[in-house]
């Protein structure tokens, strides 16, 4: 299928594996994240089972979007451009790796990302 004409690919790509008993505290630090890195924050269920969910990311320069559509347990949250700048390399990855940190101080929790 070829990319839409206003679509934009991310920018990077945070792979988040977690165990379900720790998704509230994934949550919890996801907003000191979005705090601390300025981001406006919404995570809300996406599905009447409560158990997906979409997390949405923005700021002037920056926004993320993120889910656990195809695994309960694995969130890919991604990164685009928000605006008719080109945002810097150096702000993702500052961004990037505030996320992986935050994603650290969650017991059993993993990240990857792709550029």
């Amino acid at each position: 299928m070829a990319a839409q004409p206003n679509s934009q690919l991310p920018l990077r790509t945070v792979t988040v594996t977690l165990n379900e008993d720790t998704r509230d505290r994934f949550f919890d630090e996801l907003k000191k994240f979005a705090d601390t890195y300025a981001f406006a924050i919404r995570i809300a269920p996406n599905h009447p089972d409560l158990k997906h969910f979409l997390i949405q990311m923005w700021r002037v320069d920056i926004k993320g979007i993120g889910s656990n559509v195809l695994e309960i347990d694995e969130f890919n949250i991604s990164f685009y451009n928000n605006s008719n700048h080109p945002v810097g390399a150096e702000a993702v990855e500052r961004v990037v790796v505030g996320l992986k940190q935050a994603i650290e101080k969650i017991p059993g929790a993993t990240s990857s990302d792709s550029k």
